[in-house]
């Protein structure tokens, strides 16, 4: 770019072609990104990744497998993990959040099914966990929600 006006300007036979020569490169110039701005780019297209593969992780889920009080924890769950996401200022905390949902979906539990193979009477859990044990996920739930109290406070802070 700089080579391309500096030669524009040298082989200019009219104070026209120069003065265009220094409009273009002024244009160019202006167009260029600050580090920061490639910088806020870079992480808002990481956030965007991030907040893509948490709905895509809540889409996959099949709700028929759970009870009414998992699929609340669920829902909760991913607007915990959205929130995180949207509060998240670095790579880190986006990572955290996105971990810290997927985790918290494996301890969701799924319906218990009575198979028929049961001789005791006693409902028969399928053996999955998918998105186990409705306590653990609300509590990590109630953990993501402070991680994400957390950062917004910092943020308070910092502003």
């Amino acid at each position: 770019m700089i080579a391309t006006a500096k030669e524009t300007i040298q082989s200019a036979t009219a104070k026209a072609a120069i003065d265009t020569a220094v409009t273009d490169m002024k244009a160019a110039i202006d167009q260029l990104k600050t580090k920061d701005q490639v910088e806020a780019e870079a992480f808002a297209a990481y956030k965007a990744t991030a907040n893509a593969t948490v709905d895509s992780l809540k889409k996959a889920i099949d709700f028929d497998l759970y009870e009414e009080d998992a699929i609340l924890t669920i829902n909760n769950l991913y607007a915990t993990a959205k929130a995180a996401l949207e509060a998240a200022e670095t790579e880190a905390d986006v990572d955290e959040a996105v971990e810290a949902f997927e985790t918290a979906l494996e301890e969701v539990p799924q319906k218990s099914v009575d198979n028929g193979d049961n001789t005791d009477g006693d409902a028969q859990t399928d053996g999955k966990t998918g998105c186990s044990g409705t306590v653990s996920g609300i509590a990590f739930g109630v953990v993501l929600l402070g991680l994400a109290s957390g950062v917004l406070l910092k943020k308070k802070k910092e502003d």
